[in-house]
């Protein structure tokens, strides 16, 4: 995409681009709000507004991501999930579930997944290391077995696109986003501007998130997906 203006208002222009862009380093969360809203409201018989009967008889672990406590939930409320590339923990399982809490270190992935939820204003995570009966053989197989109903019931996924382990993080969230490559240029009293942008599609299949089996259901499961 090219843009051509005239010197006398180039540096105002400038400043607005530059200032965009700092801008946008972050999740805009009144953006994907709006999104959602509008989701809602006009894809009323699509399938990201339908969902299978409940993932659970038996309730939901869910996180509550303003105190960080984890509590079983029945009914099950409106929760966001999370699909991320697992690795670079400490190799120790802990059933979260039997403690009530998430332990200490989590992951910067997780902790990112939380502030988003925060952000959009909800208040219920789910995420399969610490919403999983890990010490419970049978109730842990059939959690997994109930996976594809988890990611179709949630609300929304998080999609972690830019990671490769847990101990990534989000980008826009605790690491800014990849900036975008601007090339300018002066010829004949005019001034070019050229954005480059890089199409989802092919960040999606570049990433280390889209050649897991795991996430590739979580993906095709979910109703919408929040990219990061």
């Amino acid at each position: 995409r090219v843009h051509l203006f005239d010197n006398n208002t180039r540096d105002s222009i400038s400043k607005t681009l530059v200032s965009l862009q700092s801008e946008r380093q972050v999740v805009d969360f009144d953006l994907v709000n709006s999104w959602l809203r509008e989701c809602a409201t006009k894809h009323c018989s699509s399938p990201c507004s339908t969902k299978s009967a409940p993932p659970a008889q038996e309730g939901l672990f869910l996180i509550n991501v303003n105190t960080g406590l984890i509590a079983l939930m029945d009914p099950i409320p409106q929760y966001i999930a999370l699909s991320y590339v697992c690795g670079g923990g400490t190799g120790t399982v802990v059933d979260a579930t039997a403690t009530g809490r998430l332990p200490t270190d989590i992951g910067q992935v997780v902790e990112d997944a939380m502030a988003v939820v925060r952000g959009l204003g909800k208040e219920y995570l789910w995420v399969d290391a610490y919403c999983i009966e890990n010490d419970d053989p049978l109730l842990r197989q059939r959690r997994i077995s109930q996976m594809d109903s988890i990611y179709e019931c949630a609300y929304l996924t998080i999609c972690e696109l830019s990671g490769e382990s847990t101990r990534s993080g989000l980008s826009g969230v605790s690491r800014p986003f990849y900036g975008r490559q601007r090339v300018t240029s002066d010829f004949l009293d005019r001034h070019f501007l050229a954005l480059s942008f890089t199409a989802i599609g092919d960040i999606i299949s570049e990433c280390a998130w889209s050649s897991r089996a795991w996430t590739l259901q979580e993906s095709a499961l979910s109703r919408r997906r929040l990219c990061l």
